[in-house]
């Protein structure tokens, strides 16, 4: 599963880098 979860995020990040970062960040620290 954690290949396939991954991939996803490498696809998300290659289209979106700075959002991707974002989402990250929120995800990372909801706070």
């Amino acid at each position: 599963t954690e290949l396939y979860r991954e991939r996803i995020v490498r696809a998300l990040a290659h289209g979106l880098q700075v959002p991707l970062l974002v989402l990250d960040s929120s995800i990372l620290a909801p706070n």
